[in-house]
């Protein structure tokens, strides 16, 4: 049962507060503020240990040397002439909040039906227990936001002790940050299936707040005389983010290819509209432009995917890195 701690009020609103009996921060009810009872400061922090060796995030970039997709594709000769420099693993630090998070979310669809509009009301109500984490350190460079915690895997460390990334914000800012994701992850429970929101509100009662160490190896490596680099997960042996040379070769063929069709498969639509579809019956011309249709559907995909290739085909940026193409 909540308990009233005497003289606690909320440092923005002045605004009673009430805490659960041995917990250390509280969300204040009235303006969200984020308070401590002042013990909270000395929380334990938690370190998830590594699973992967040296050896085996050296093996797994180098099979990720060869991977990649229709338009990201590495340079062909990666895998045999690119040298790892360094590797080195790191912790970052990540907040983690668990709670109990609620959202109300009123609203309505709208849907055609044999020409007229129906309104379909609706209300959702969803109430659960959620676990958010975030980085807690700005990691740009590195790509990762957030992680997947093992259950089980994690246990009380001394953080002198590890060699870590210091945070760039206040346990204050990072239990703030916690319940708007919290908030978050039930709105969009809530709101989904409803396109016309009209009423909404989130209420979140933090139940845990912590710091997580989490660790990545960090592989740098050379092409061409040119560096490089790739982040493996410390736990999973995946990679989360790198940068690696693109195929040349590969980007200016696409290039020349794609310029080649787009301009081969323009002309024959310009011809088709000018000179084939007036002469024709209105059956056949119909027929004409329906296959210029399914032409000109297939000249974009084309032009599309090679002007993709020779754009961003000089380097590969996997991960959320700064510059990524979403």
């Amino acid at each position: 049962m909540a308990k009233l701690i005497v003289n606690l009020t909320c440092p923005s609103c002045g605004g009673a507060l009430k805490v659960d009996e041995g917990n250390s921060f509280i969300l204040c009810p009235f303006c969200g503020t984020a308070s401590t009872t002042g013990s909270f400061e000395k929380e334990k922090t938690l370190q998830c240990q590594s699973r992967v060796s040296q050896k085996d995030a050296k093996e797994r970039v180098k099979k990720w040397f060869s991977e990649g997709s229709l338009i990201h594709k590495k340079a062909r000769d990666l895998k045999k002439t690119g040298k790892i420099t360094e590797t080195n693993l790191i912790y970052l630090p990540f907040w983690r909040m668990i709670g109990q998070g609620r959202a109300i979310v009123c609203g309505y669809n709208k849907q055609q039906v044999d020409g007229k509009t129906t309104i379909d009301y609706k209300e959702a109500d969803v109430s659960t227990t959620c676990d958010w984490n975030g980085i807690a350190c700005n990691a740009d460079e590195i790509g990762v936001q957030e992680i997947e915690i093992p259950e089980g895997e994690v246990k009380i460390v001394d953080e002198e002790e590890v060699l870590v990334f210091d945070t760039s914000e206040s346990v204050h800012d990072g239990i703030e940050r916690g319940a708007c994701g919290i908030r978050d992850m039930v709105y969009n429970d809530a709101a989904s299936g409803i396109s016309n929101i009209t009423y909404a509100k989130t209420f979140v009662s933090p139940r845990s707040f912590s710091k997580i160490l989490y660790p990545f190896w960090i592989i740098r490596y050379t092409y061409q005389n040119s560096g490089y680099f790739a982040v493996i997960d410390g736990y999973t042996n995946e990679v989360c983010s790198g940068r690696a040379p693109g195929d040349m070769s590969r980007q200016v063929s696409f290039g020349s290819l794609g310029s080649i069709l787009t301009g081969v498969i323009g002309g024959i639509l310009v011809y088709s509209f000018l000179e084939i579809v007036p002469r024709l019956e209105s059956s056949s011309g119909e027929m004409v432009i329906f296959v210029v249709i399914i032409l000109l559907i297939i000249g974009m995909i084309i032009g599309g995917i090679s002007y993709q290739t020779f754009r961003h085909g000089s380097e590969i940026i996997e991960g959320n890195l700064p510059g990524v193409n979403k």
